[in-house]
């Protein structure tokens, strides 16, 4: 959801002339698994994946929250490298 989310980003700055600051516009605020959150301004955002409370994500101590901004940079680097 997260990369999709990105692209939409993407794609939404193309049509409107600036990045979206609602996850409604990128595929939604949450899944069964995570929440999401979205914070731009100008050029930059970060979209940001939290484990959703109670869901076996949660258990993942390293990777409970998960992000991707507008340079493509993913944190943390761990859980990306799968």
């Amino acid at each position: 959801h997260l990369l999709s989310a990105q692209l939409l980003q993407e794609e939404f700055r193309v049509t409107s002339g600036a990045y979206s600051n609602n996850m409604a516009d990128l595929g939604g605020a949450s899944t069964a698994l995570y929440n999401y959150t979205v914070s731009a301004s100008g050029n930059i955002y970060p979209i940001s994946a939290s484990a959703a409370t109670g869901k076996s994500q949660a258990q993942d101590m390293d990777c409970l929250s998960l992000g991707i901004n507008s340079q493509g940079d993913k944190s943390p680097l761990l859980c990306w490298q799968q």
